[in-house]
């Protein structure tokens, strides 16, 4: 019995130092040209202990389930500390590393006493992070703590999300991004549960220098003590555009003011085409005048401009900055963006966010799973002619392979009003006319419509005004 007990021991100790072992990549040299691929857990870490691998490049080329953390390193205390993060303060993260698409599923990172805390520390000059996902992550730092990343410098992150909950205990504390700092950030979001101290936001803790954000979205709850905002908790001298949050937010204690539904503290910072549903509440009372803004301090090179808050949703009459509310009714009618791009940047789709603007990028990847690329150039939506039209238009399209299309028509409600196209059609440039009548054959009043083009891997939405 004794030798079968020692033996379970030493088995038990084999697998636990197996599971932190770093092994190197099998494939790939690092080089831009032959990026090392990564496609394990111990992959990941090898590269995480050696911050002479911190300037290389990488691939991902399969999902990574990262469960194992939780039980790495014990903390002294009955706990573990987890991950042990790519970048720290003293050497940066320089590399790129491509996932492809794939994902990083339940990575823990338990080091409340820590800064810059995530999968990746703290990123520096020419770094590039791009197609991956971090999902379920449960991480916990002081100051510049993200889902993916602790503190972003002079790196662009690009299709990039992250789900599940990360904590700050200290300063600058996002879903996806701690602290950003001219960094550039676009076709992103995060849903994570975000809960800090001062700086929280549900995408991004801190967004400062020129920092620019473009075509991203949040929806996780958000709850801090002070600066605390769904989208970003402060945006300083950075610039955020064509952006929304959904999130909720809660002040979690003090007397601290400075909260809003999408930014907590804007300073002389460029702000434009954002939008925010949440609410922002104390001790379960709705804060009436936190709808967009919380704390507005401008100057005549950084606007806030195009931007605004659901008055329904959130219960806010008010809001600092150059913001306006609108009823959800109003939210849902894309007259109301005025001077938004809906052909290439924005879409209104039925089904989808619940008819508020969505960012078009999301219609190419599931909610939850951000794809690789897909082969979005395998068809194409042509623009209608004439538009204006009276009283028919055209309505062009290509496809490369022969696919299933559907093209319909919406009104400005989101409600279907006929289908053109449903049917498997051969590769090629096809067209079809619309005369401006409904699936009964009724005419249709003079409006703006929208016309879908969709396919297995292709999705595009345009717009046409009938003039009677």
């Amino acid at each position: 019995m004794k030798k079968i007990t020692i033996t379970l021991l030493l088995m038990a100790i084999s697998i636990y130092l197996l599971a932190q072992t770093p092994v190197a990549p099998a494939t790939g040299d690092g080089t831009a040209a032959n990026p090392y691929q990564i496609t394990s857990l111990e992959n990941l870490y090898w590269i995480a202990v050696d911050n002479t691998r911190w300037e290389n490049n990488y691939v991902q080329t399969a999902g990574i389930n990262a469960s194992a953390t939780s039980t790495w390193f014990p903390n002294g205390t009955g706990g573990y500390t987890g991950w042990t993060t790519i970048g720290d303060l003293v050497t940066k993260f320089k590399g790129t590393y491509n996932g492809q698409g794939h994902s990083i599923s339940n990575l823990t990172c338990n080091q409340p006493s820590m800064d810059y805390i995530g999968l990746f520390g703290r990123t520096g000059s020419g770094a590039v992070i791009s197609n991956l996902g971090v999902t379920n992550v449960n991480i916990s730092g002081g100051v510049d703590v993200g889902g993916l990343v602790g503190w972003v410098n002079q790196t662009t992150i690009t299709n990039c999300y992250s789900t599940g909950t990360v904590h700050g205990f200290s300063l600058n504390c996002g879903g996806l991004i701690g602290i950003a700092d001219y960094g550039i950030i676009s076709n992103c979001y995060s849903t994570c549960t975000v809960i800090g101290a001062g700086g929280v936001g549900g995408f991004v803790g801190y967004n400062q220098s020129a920092s620019t954000i473009n075509n991203c979205y949040c929806t996780g709850a958000v709850t801090g003590a002070s600066n605390a905002g769904g989208f970003v908790g402060t945006n300083y001298y950075g610039i955020i555009s064509n952006c929304y949050s959904r999130s909720n937010v809660t002040r979690s204690s003090g007397t601290d003011v400075v909260f809003g539904g999408f930014v907590a503290y804007n300073f002389r910072a460029t702000m434009n085409k954002c939008y925010s549903t949440g609410w922002v509440k104390d001790s379960g009372i709705i804060i009436p005048d936190k709808g967009f803004c919380g704390v507005y301090d401008a100057d005549d090179m950084h606007l806030m401009s195009d931007t605004y808050w659901d008055t329904d949703t959130s219960g806010a009459v008010n809001s600092a900055g150059v913001t306006t509310g609108k009823t959800t009714v109003e939210m849902l009618n894309m007259f109301t963006y005025a001077g938004w791009d809906f052909n290439t940047i924005w879409n209104m789709l039925t089904g989808l966010n619940d008819h508020y603007p969505t960012l078009r990028w999301q219609t190419t990847v599931a909610n939850d799973d951000l794809t690789a690329n897909q082969p979005a150039y395998s068809a194409t939506l042509y623009h209608a002619y004439p538009n204006p039209f009276n009283p028919a238009t055209t309505i062009s399209f290509e496809i490369r392979n022969n696919a299933n299309v559907s093209i319909e028509i919406y009104n400005l409600k989101g409600q279907k009003v006929t289908t053109l196209v449903n049917e498997n059609l051969a590769s090629g440039r096809h067209s079809v006319v619309w005369n401006g009548k409904d699936d009964q054959h009724n005419n249709c009043g003079s409006s703006m419509y929208f016309y879908k083009m969709q396919t297995e891997h292709y999705t595009k939405t345009n717009s046409m005004i009938l003039i009677k």
